[in-house]
């Protein structure tokens, strides 16, 4: 009996080092890939950057929401809540691949800006900022979603992969 304890204590300790370990940017960087249903989750934007190499910038105590890869590709780890953007993700309960992105302004914040800028990237690997049933804050990994133009004064992106590689060059799927 005590040998079968033993053997579930460490079962479990294996579980949970495996799980903290997901959590980490080595560890998805060393599989290779990574998929929606993995429910990958990292801790903060600098983690979800550093997956794919990329560096989000830092103004004094104020971070971006995430950082540009190259010239197509950038890294976005956007909230529900801000002081600036109102962002929901919204999952159709009759097509899960039909996922989108609405990201508006704050009512009394301009939407004059909400066209992409030139150069902006229009694919975008999201990480989206939830809080678990304790109340701790995580970026879970959402999928690659694509520019899907203006509606109803928002920007709206749609979800165009659950897969992407984690190696350079980043494809997805």
């Amino acid at each position: 009996m005590a040998k079968q304890k033993n053997s579930a204590n460490r079962q479990t300790d294996k579980m949970e080092q495996n799980f903290i370990d997901s959590m980490t940017p080595k560890y998805w960087q060393d599989k290779g890939f990574m998929r929606v249903e993995e429910d990958v989750c990292m801790e903060t934007i600098d983690d979800a950057c550093k997956i794919f190499k990329a560096t989000p910038k830092h103004y004094g105590f104020l971070q971006s929401a995430g950082a540009e890869i190259d010239e197509s590709l950038y890294v976005w780890c956007p909230s529900k809540e801000s002081t600036t953007w109102k962002n929901e993700l919204i999952r159709d309960a009759k097509d899960a691949k039909n996922v989108k992105i609405y990201e508006g302004k704050i009512k009394n914040q301009s939407s004059g800006d909400l066209k992409l800028k030139d150069g902006e990237p229009k694919t975008r690997i999201v990480f989206f900022r939830e809080k678990d049933k304790l109340g701790y804050n995580y970026y879970r990994f959402a999928g690659v979603f694509a520019w899907g133009g203006l509606s109803e004064g928002k920007r709206v992106w749609k979800r165009i992969a659950t897969r992407i590689s984690t190696k350079a060059p980043y494809t997805y799927e």
